[in-house]
């Protein structure tokens, strides 16, 4: 998709006072070329009886613009209650004489046609189902893939049954809002829950996209560029008031918050769709979606809600086919939340179904680690190198094993570790860091000296500046340099205050200096 495109479109046809509808059809047919290469359009009607000419001028302008750009290709779907039989039929084989030519091309083609027209028909308590599937029937006949809205205050009741095939669906109301927030709220929904759907299925994915998509309010020319600005009153411009569509255009792109709040409306809509996936026979792709869903949640650091996701998988689809995959996935979570107890229960059970895996008993030993079981951290990480160096992050593990044993003063071992794990980091102030702590235990002040030197002229992070130049001063210290070993606990004590062992070691230096006063 062209970045900065419009994928969907609504259109709401509620005609107000002041501005004429030429006006309206004027002003977003200008937002056409800026409509993704597969778009859809949904022209949401209170009345079709009333609103028909404006729905009708609106599909022809459509057409003309596919005629012009044949690289186009747009789904059309009217929203609007259900009309009578007879009206439905009248307005339904126009649109058919409208779309017919693109139907040909496609015969020709032997492909889809590039206009589609997909009604999403409102029922209401008096519609009857036999009426309404003679309705469907007749939409069938002529290739338009019929969907139903089920108001709140409407039992969906026996129209399940006259549903046909998986594209077409039963829309069931969200709550909340006016008539108007909830239809919009409920097409947004089923909307990016679509989008999820085909971006879980994707064989190479990449990172979640919002949705890109405008809303038009012909009454009052209010634009929206997400469904729930709708329902909150916030529109990011105006149809009748900006000076060019080139400004909404900037505007949309340089709506950069609005993508934040994506992957979570994405998360979301699982639980909101839950009533709506049951009535459409649906409940598995949900599973397949909480997966993925769950696995973009860790790369955003949102560990709490990608747990909710994968348990979700867990305890309703049993026999999800990559078990192992997402037990691991699970474990990582509730490493980076620090309950290693939790993460080794789920590690276990991971093992059970890929006990090949060398990441488990990285994981593990992780949560040894965190758990400061050292022997056994060390124990676990020799265990993931034995199964495989292909399937391990090899700078992590050589890492985690070296502070292991730089914890239990292994300190030989600790920098053989650490001599490994160099050659995968680019960022190495932390490697020299505890590289100089090695040789500082192995009472090489020197090399400590020149490790810790190299620590602090490696760009590193501002809260290890405290304990870099406590280390340097207490080389120099143990060298017997006290004046440098205070010009370094001074700059420990600047980048840390309130540390007791920088105010102790001072205190010792200035006592060797026999400057009474400043140890006291």
């Amino acid at each position: 998709m062209p970045e900065g495109s419009i994928k969907k479109l609504y259109l709401i046809l509620d005609r107000g006072d002041g501005h004429s509808s030429q006006e309206f059809q004027e002003y977003f047919t200008g937002l056409f070329p800026f409509l993704d290469i597969s778009a859809d359009v949904y022209l949401i009607a209170e009345d079709m009886a009333r609103d028909f000419p404006r729905v009708r001028k609106t599909v022809i302008q459509i057409a003309l613009f596919l005629k012009r750009h044949s690289f186009y290709r747009i789904n059309i779907h009217p929203v609007h209650p259900l009309p009578s039989e007879d009206l439905l039929e009248g307005i339904y084989n126009d649109f058919f004489q409208i779309i017919s030519p693109f139907n040909r091309e496609g015969y020709i083609h032997q492909s889809v046609s590039r206009i589609m027209i997909l009604p999403i028909l409102m029922a209401e308590e008096k519609d009857d189902v036999i009426s309404l599937n003679r309705c469907l029937d007749f939409l069938r006949d002529r290739l338009m893939v019929p969907s139903i809205y089920v108001p709140e205050d409407v039992s969906p009741g026996g129209i399940k049954g006259i549903v046909r095939s998986d594209k077409e669906r039963i829309y069931l109301e969200l709550a909340g809002g006016d008539k108007l927030e909830r239809l919009i709220n409920t097409l947004g929904v089923h909307s990016v829950f679509d989008d999820l759907m085909v971006w879980a299925n994707a064989p190479v994915k990449g990172s979640l996209q919002g949705c890109p998509s405008i809303i038009l309010r012909e009454k009052d020319g209010n634009i929206y560029d997400c469904f729930k600005a709708v329902c909150s009153k916030q529109p990011v411009s105006n149809l009748y008031s900006m000076n060019s569509l080139s400004d909404l255009r900037m505007t949309l792109e340089s709506d950069g918050d609005k993508w934040d709040n994506c992957l979570n409306c994405a998360a979301e809509s699982l639980s909101l769709m839950k009533d709506t996936l049951r009535i459409n026979d649906r409940e598995k792709e949900a599973f397949s979606i909480s997966f993925h869903l769950g696995m973009e949640l860790v790369k955003q650091e949102d560990y709490k809600s990608a747990l909710e996701h994968f348990d979700r998988v867990l305890t309703e689809h049993t026999d999800f086919e990559d078990m192992g995959n997402i037990l691991l996935s699970k474990a990582l979570c509730h490493l980076r939340r620090n309950e290693n107890k939790k993460a080794m229960v789920t590690l276990e059970e991971a093992e059970r179904h890929t006990p090949s895996s060398a990441m488990i008993y990285y994981y593990k030993g992780l949560c040894e680690f965190g758990l400061r079981d050292y022997i056994e951290a060390i124990d676990r990480f020799q265990d993931a190198l034995k199964m495989g160096y292909d399937q391990l992050p090899l700078g992590d593990v050589y890492f985690y094993t070296g502070l292991s044993h730089i914890n239990i003063e292994e300190y030989g071992d600790g920098l053989a570790m650490m001599n490994h794990a160099e050659e995968f980091f680019t960022e190495r102030s932390p490697l020299y860091y505890y590289m100089g702590l090695c040789y500082l235990g192995m009472r090489d002040l020197g090399a400590a000296l020149d490790y810790l030197k190299r620590a602090l002229a490696s760009r590193p992070q501002k809260e290890d500046l405290s304990s870099i130049y406590f280390y340097l001063g207490l080389c120099y210290k143990e060298m017997g340099r006290y004046e440098d070993a205070l010009l370094d606990l001074k700059r420990a004590r600047e980048a840390e205050e309130g540390r007791k062992d920088i105010h102790n070691l001072m205190g010792y230096c200035y006592f060797k200096l026999k400057e009474y006063d400043d140890a006291i």
